[in-house]
């Protein structure tokens, strides 16, 4: 092999033209452009060549953030949660390790049936730049104050269809969803605004216990008759959904109280019941709402 061809083959990670190395720092905004159009795979391929490539990918990372999705595990791994992540609407990539990634989310989605938190503790303490929360088809197996922190909370709940009395014996208590520090919470109602009494669990009546720190809260009601069994029977113990925003507008009268797309039956109880005592509350149709936050906020907060 000539010197010069062995020159090339052993080459640093730098690339070379014509036997010359050319120093990356030498182009930070080629190497600036190039990173920022790569997929989250292929920075964390570039971060594992130098040191360089390492705080260069960092720095796009902590600009632009990444999207966190924690989903439940199968088989004899149920309980252990799967993490996903995504980098400018690119493709979910599972990492062999979360927790380079973690640090730099600025959304987390979580499942509903994500529920144990010994699996998500150091998950949530490395989490420490989000900006969002959302949690979906929260119901009765999560019985505990979510672990991420974040400004906005944003939790998607299937309401049970068919009312019925609250039993008199409330044993399972309700525990506070989102962590301290949020302070807007949009509350996604998987039912129909043509059904009134639509009932809670008691542990999804947490999602309606509020911080202090909260100043907003979004309530939604979206139609989706198509995929809800409107046959089964609510669980012990249930609550109307009526009664826990009411109860929930009573107990914080500091909160602004968006209602969105709500049975005519509880706009007028919240005119006549909250507004009075000095509640700051508002009531749109769907689509109003929508051309009010626009396209993408829209989809973000209904969990779309």
């Amino acid at each position: 092999m000539s010197p010069l061809l062995e020159a090339r083959t052993h080459a640093p990670a730098e690339a070379t033209l014509l036997g010359n190395p050319l120093d990356a720092s030498s182009y930070p905004h080629l190497i600036d452009t190039i990173l920022a159009a790569s997929s989250l795979d292929t920075l964390l391929s570039f971060r594992a060549t130098s040191q360089y490539f390492n705080s260069k990918v960092k720095a796009i990372l902590k600009r632009d953030g990444c999207h966190m999705v924690v989903s439940g595990g199968k088989g004899s791994v149920a309980n252990a949660p799967k993490v996903a992540f995504r980098h400018s609407g690119d493709r979910m990539l599972v990492p062999t390790s979360a927790s380079f990634l973690a640090p730099f989310a600025h959304t987390v989605d979580i499942q509903g049936t994500v529920a144990h938190r010994e699996h998500l503790s150091n998950l949530a303490d490395l989490s420490r730049s989000l900006k969002t929360v959302r949690i979906h088809n929260f119901h009765h197996r999560m019985g505990a104050t979510h672990l991420f922190k974040a400004d906005t909370g944003i939790v998607s709940i299937h309401a049970f269809p068919h009312a019925e009395e609250p039993s008199s014996s409330d044993q399972q208590a309700a525990h506070r969803l989102l962590a301290k520090g949020t302070r807007k919470i949009f509350i996604n109602l998987r039912t129909s605004p043509a059904v009134y009494q639509s009932t809670l669990s008691p542990l999804q009546r947490g999602a309606f216990d509020f911080h202090r720190s909260v100043t907003e809260a979004v309530i939604i009601v979206n139609d989706v008759q198509d995929d809800v069994d409107w046959n089964r029977n609510p669980p012990l113990d249930s609550h109307t959904l009526g009664a826990s925003l009411l109860l929930a507008a009573m107990d914080h009268p500091g909160i602004k109280f968006v209602l969105v797309n709500h049975h005519e039956v509880m706009e007028k109880i919240f005119r006549d019941l909250c507004v009075p005592r000095g509640t700051n509350v508002g009531f749109l149709r769907l689509h109003e709402y929508r051309e009010l936050v626009g396209e993408e906020q829209f989809a973000l907060e209904t969990t779309a």
